[in-house]
């Protein structure tokens, strides 16, 4: 396209090993297996809330400033989740992965590939908070719980060290057209990025067509240019307390958000065991209800709410430090808001 384009997109990717998500059936968006979430500006409506031209309704409360100068509040996505059923090596030696991305079109392969690629830094900067080998953890949690008359208080520890014992982000191995590991019975998923990686994949295609002011929503946000009046693009934030209820807004231009919150996906019915996992411990992330983070790029918006999902106050901070140009809001579990900025 020559001439300047404006557009709101919201659509639903997928990949070979990962499942096609359509987040976004109007009048409200959810996730299948229970998780909440807002919905994005221009015309979608937030949680709960009637479809306008940007955003339904604003709510104060516990906001953060964009590190570029935007005010706002903020708005994310729902919880990221590892999809069921990933890949697993089956040797133990280097072994490719036979499941997901030794399959399909070549395209979907490479996309795949680019994203996993993207995951090992993102690992190391992070210090294994973010970690894509936590598959392993989602299929014995999922697994531990589907089963009638299990334990509320979760597997067995033996069981859990077990699984733990294969979460390790140093053992990937990611190279052109393979993804491998150096341990038997491993497995990953990258639902922790991977949607964060196809925004940015589909914000850069659009604007190479000459689409300057785009607001992108496949699950993570992304805003190129401004909305058609000229003021930021206004997404809305879900409250994960309250179902049906806005945080606020979050104002953007040429930023991206992420959110994530293990009220997306528990496994049990009280919700004290979700798919967030801390790879240090093999256990459920429990130190925050939700994170939203603020960033260049949507790729890092991902990967880094789910590694401060995780991580105490102090340990966020140090996190965020790493990453230049970023923001956080940590909501605590007693609704409280921690805000952060690198």
């Amino acid at each position: 396209m020559s001439r300047r384009s404006r557009a709101a997109i919201m659509v639903a990717a997928t990949a070979p090993g990962m499942e096609a998500r359509h987040d976004h059936p109007p009048p409200l968006s959810r996730h299948r297996r229970g998780g909440r979430r807002a919905g994005a500006a221009a015309g979608r409506p937030p949680r709960g809330g009637r479809a306008g031209a940007d955003v339904a309704r604003r709510r104060a409360g516990g906001g953060f400033r964009d590190p570029t100068g935007t005010p706002g509040p903020r708005r994310g996505r729902p919880a990221d989740r590892p999809v069921p059923g990933g890949g697993r090596a089956a040797g133990t030696d280097l072994q490719p992965l036979p499941h997901g991305f030794g399959a399909g079109p070549p395209e979907p392969r490479r996309r795949a590939g680019g994203a996993a690629r993207r995951s090992r830094p993102a690992a190391v900067r992070t210090d294994g908070a973010f970690d894509p080998t936590v598959q392993p953890l989602w299929q014995l949690y999922a697994g531990h719980f589907a089963r009638p008359g299990a334990d509320p208080a979760g597997p067995p520890e033996a069981v859990l060290r077990a699984a733990r014992e294969l979460v390790d982000h140093r053992k990937l191995r990611v190279e052109p057209g393979r993804v491998a590991f150096a341990g038997r019975g491993m497995a990953v998923t990258l639902n922790g990025i991977a949607q964060g990686y196809v925004t940015d994949r589909v914000s850069e295609r659009l604007r190479a067509e000459g689409m300057t002011d785009v607001l992108v929503d496949l699950g993570e946000i992304r805003a190129l240019g401004h909305h058609p009046s000229g003021r930021p693009w206004s997404v809305g934030l879900a409250d994960p307390l309250v179902e049906g209820r806005n945080a606020g807004t979050l104002e953007i231009a040429e930023r991206a958000v992420a959110t994530s919150g293990g009220y997306g996906t528990p496994f049990d019915a009280a919700g004290r065991f979700t798919h967030l996992f801390d790879p240090a411990t093999g256990g459920c992330a429990r130190e925050w209800l939700a994170v939203t983070v603020l960033a260049p790029d949507a790729t890092t918006a991902d990967a880094l709410s789910t590694a401060l999902s995780v991580a105490p106050e102090a340990r966020a901070a140090v996190l965020l430090d790493r990453f230049p140009g970023t923001a956080a809001r940590l909501t605590r579990r007693d609704g409280s808001v921690l805000a952060l900025r690198a």
